[in-house]
């Protein structure tokens, strides 16, 4: 592996963490963190904000350009 691949790896490594870090966070206010399921109310979350991101990158250009006309 080259060194642009392993630096892809940390970037993806690091917004993955954020991700979880905000979900953690998300999931407190509603979850104890000591509740044995947590960690499933987390990853729910997770993947909820992961859609999320993903809606926005798609739309946001369309939603940009519909501004600007």
């Amino acid at each position: 592996m080259n060194q642009s691949g392993a630096s892809e790896g940390a970037a993806m490594s690091w917004i993955v963490r954020a991700l979880l870090f905000i979900s953690g966070v998300i999931t407190s206010w509603f979850v104890s963190v000591e509740a044995s399921n947590y960690i499933v109310y987390q990853l729910v979350i997770a993947v909820f904000l992961i859609t999320l991101c993903a809606v926005a990158l798609v739309y946001l250009p369309v939603f940009l350009r519909r501004l600007r006309a």
